[in-house]
């Protein structure tokens, strides 16, 4: 029907549409399976009109489940035939519309979500998901918002639920009671600190105050397990949903992520973090740009600069792309951090802290120094500064049409 509907005859034609209608699910158990359940795109094909977009087509079929979820609601038997499969780590995304469809007119939520972590509880450890628990809270949040905050009161203390708890507070916009739940939850450590990674996601953090957000993001960092990771992607995160805030709560926000930067550990991030340093960028960047006084870019630059010249550096290859900011910002501070001796007389390390490749233009992070503060520094002493500047810049670039070699 997809491909060849145009090069087979009418009459052949016919019969694949009659066979379709044969096969095509008649009831709203095999509805469910076949819209809801069935993975990858199948389900977005099956109702298939020649003028469909994919985008119509994928919105359509996140409505249809959603009203699936509304008309199994009350079929009590046949949610819970469903639920297994509704909780497995591998469902179709469509299973959020569905529980956001049950969630809104289910008679009682709290029994039904009872029944999930049942089975949440005996299941095999990362066997499960619960995007359908996610979207069945959402719904019932906004039917009956009073049952979800009872709910959350208990969650957070159960045994099952706690380990779970963000995802399921974050289901509902955060107010100061949610808010108080995640600072206990962080304190109970029921919790795998990889959870409050979904403080990251959605502008959950959007209603918090600066001083909320950053005592949510330090209590994350100062936990085991990956924590100063996450504390550094949620940070990151706000930055980006802070261009839509006031000039007062970006002010706050960056005296904080100067303080932060002044103090961070760089020893324990691990070099297994593919976005850590997009992050920490996005930081930087947000907080150079702010004008910090010097006392505090002097000592975000050397607890990086010392980090770097330690044994126990956390990478070897994007230390450039994290000084581009300072070079940027503050170009003579950055560039006397760095340029330090060595122990042999020779600037190696401050060599390899610039000269590694900063993007896929092979670019070196000294390109962010202005042409006439590098020339500036390297006056300072041109017999050696020059000759370094030299080794960790670019010399020359192709000329653009109408232009002379530069």
């Amino acid at each position: 029907m997809q491909w060849d509907k145009d090069k087979i005859s009418e009459e052949l034609l016919q019969q694949v549409r009659d066979l379709e209608q044969l096969l095509a699910p008649r009831d709203l158990k095999t509805r469910i399976r076949a819209k809801v359940l069935a993975r990858g795109v199948f389900a977005d094909d099956l109702d298939e009109d020649d003028g469909d977009t994919p985008s119509s087509r994928y919105h359509r079929a996140e409505q249809e489940a959603e009203d699936l979820g509304k008309m199994a609601a009350t079929e009590h038997e046949l949610l819970s035939e469903l639920l297994p499969a509704l909780l497995q780590d591998s469902t179709n995304s469509k299973v959020w519309n569905f529980g956001f469809g049950v969630g809104q007119v289910a008679h009682d939520v709290a029994k039904f979500v009872a029944q999930a972590r049942q089975l949440v509880e005996n299941a095999k450890s990362g066997s499960v998901s619960l995007i359908f628990l996610r979207g069945v809270i959402s719904g019932w949040h906004k039917a009956k918002p009073e049952e979800v905050a009872a709910f959350l009161d208990e969650a957070l203390h159960d045994e099952v639920w706690g380990k779970w708890f963000p995802e399921l507070q974050l289901r509902v916009p955060l107010d100061e009671v949610g808010y108080k739940r995640l600072l206990t939850s962080l304190e109970m450590g029921k919790t795998p600190t990889w959870q409050y990674q979904y403080l990251a996601l959605g502008r959950a953090t959007d209603p918090l105050t600066v001083e909320q957000i950053v005592t949510l993001v330090k209590t994350i960092a100062s936990t085991a397990d990956d924590g100063l990771a996450i504390a550094i992607d949620v940070l990151a995160m706000v930055i980006h949903c802070a261009e839509e805030k006031e000039t007062d709560y970006q002010r706050e926000l960056a005296c904080y992520c100067a303080s932060f930067l002044q103090n961070v550990n760089w020893s324990q991030l691990k070099d297994d973090h593919s976005r850590i340093d997009h992050d920490v960028e996005t930081i930087l960047n947000f907080t150079l740009a702010a004008s910090c006084p010097k006392e505090m870019i002097s000592e975000m630059l050397q607890n990086l600069v010392a980090h770097e010249r330690s044994k126990s550096r956390y990478y070897t290859g994007g230390r450039g792309k994290l000084l581009a900011p300072f070079f940027k910002f503050y170009p003579l501070q950055a560039l006397d951090a760095i340029y330090v001796e060595d122990n042999d007389g020779t600037y190696s390390t401050a060599l390899r802290m610039v000269s590694r490749l900063n993007s896929d233009r092979r670019e070196t992070a000294i390109r962010e120094v202005p042409l006439d503060k590098l020339i500036e520094w390297c006056e300072v002493s041109p017999a050696d500064r020059y000759i370094f500047a030299a080794e960790t810049c670019r010399l020359f670039e192709n000329k653009s049409e109408g232009e002379e070699n530069k």
